[in-house]
């Protein structure tokens, strides 16, 4: 099983501690987590939910999971610049792991719906590939472009 850790910081992120229906979006690009957080935001006002962009940053296996290669300040500083691209406030929750995956199924714990944003009319075969391995797992999966699922 992958080790994972969680990092909460700044503005717009606040820090969990009230429980209650969150809203996840998985971070893919910027303008995929864009996407996914305003439609995700639409539905988080009627359902008093709170947004979450959940990172799963994968540590090489040459490397201590600890000591990643690219500081997880700064993975969770591009979660926060999609947050206010978007004009919302979000958690953000950056996963340390071997695997994206299993990383996203820890971040999301027993919040099984996650939010995929992207563009155009076509999804990577590797997003496609993730929400199958999710899905399998027990997680719901909504796939989310400009504003509308898919």
């Amino acid at each position: 099983m992958s080790r994972h850790q969680t990092t909460l910081s700044g503005f717009p992120a606040r820090t969990v501690t009230e429980e209650g229906l969150r809203l996840n979006v998985a971070f893919t690009s910027e303008h995929g987590t864009v996407e996914a957080l305003r439609y995700a935001a639409a539905m988080a006002g009627g359902l008093g939910a709170r947004l979450q962009v959940i990172v799963a940053q994968v540590v090489p296996y040459g490397r201590d999971l600890e000591d990643p290669d690219v500081n997880p300040e700064f993975t969770v500083q591009r979660a926060l610049d999609a947050a206010r691209a978007a004009g919302v406030e979000a958690d953000v929750n950056v996963v340390l792991c071997r695997d994206r995956a299993e990383g996203l199924h820890h971040g999301l714990g027993s919040d099984g719906l996650v939010m995929f944003g992207g563009r155009q009319h076509w999804w990577p075969d590797a997003e496609r590939r993730l929400a199958r391995q999710l899905s399998e797992r027990g997680h719901k999966v909504l796939f989310v472009e400009g504003g509308e699922s898919k």
